[in-house]
């Protein structure tokens, strides 16, 4: 499955991020101070925070990987259109977000990974769909202009500077434009100390319903749909 990481510019990752953050303990997303810390039992060095306004469970950022780090796990990851099982998994945040979207809306796969996929799914279907990723597809122009809709499958939750990251692919989206996301919501703290999805070394900020609400009231954003493992917003006007 495609894991992909926002980083450097415009997005600060590794050890700009350290650098940048300070070892700061409070939330990366709405920066209130954290008022639990949180361990997980595959990571027992490690120390996570847990948010009481925006509901963000997070490493810490003295603990976050390093880009090359980083950059060699995803190199591992090969997708494609013949692959069906990936392809069904796509469609689980691609089939709900073309409900609210025009015959031949243009969009943006945000953090696509070393082998686009969802794109070309997406072009089958009448659609144009373009790829960035900053280790892959570091294309810059990409982010100067607007889209219809931005699709995000299992990048969020890579986010080292989570409140840069989201106002970066809120700049991106048009006016009544959509906004998907994929990522496993973490469902509290008792859970989340074996939770497989906080194994992943390179997963490192994890949210819930209540994170995406927030999100949506800090960023303009109405939500059409938010159930694990999907989030969809649209842009206010």
């Amino acid at each position: 499955m495609k894991e992909m990481a926002l980083n450097r510019p415009p997005l600060e990752r590794g050890t700009e991020s350290r650098l940048k953050q300070g070892m700061s303990r409070s939330c990366p997303l709405c920066q209130t101070l954290a008022s639990q810390s949180v361990r997980h039992a595959h990571h027992p060095e490690k120390d996570y925070g847990h948010c009481p306004s925006c509901d963000l469970i997070f490493l810490h950022s003295e603990y976050l990987p390093l880009p090359m780090a980083e950059r060699s796990r995803y190199a591992l990851h090969t997708n494609s259109l013949n692959d069906v099982g990936y392809v069904s998994h796509l469609k689980k945040i691609w089939d709900p977000v073309k409900k609210f979207l025009f015959q031949g809306a243009e969009g943006l796969d945000f953090g696509c990974g070393p082998g686009p996929t969802l794109s070309r799914l997406i072009e089958t279907e009448g659609y144009t769909c373009e790829n960035f990723d900053p280790y892959f597809f570091p294309e810059g122009r990409l982010l100067q202009r607007e889209y219809d809709f931005l699709l995000s499958t299992e990048v969020v939750e890579h986010f080292h500077n989570p409140i840069k990251s989201w106002s970066v692919m809120r700049n991106l989206i048009k006016p009544d434009g959509v906004v998907g996301v994929m990522t496993h919501f973490h469902q509290g703290l008792e859970s989340f100390v074996d939770w497989h999805y906080a194994k992943d070394p390179t997963h490192v900020v994890f949210y819930s319903e209540k994170t995406f609400r927030w999100l949506a009231h800090r960023f303009g954003l109405e939500i059409l749909a938010c159930e694990h493992p999907i989030a969809i917003l649209r842009a206010r006007t």
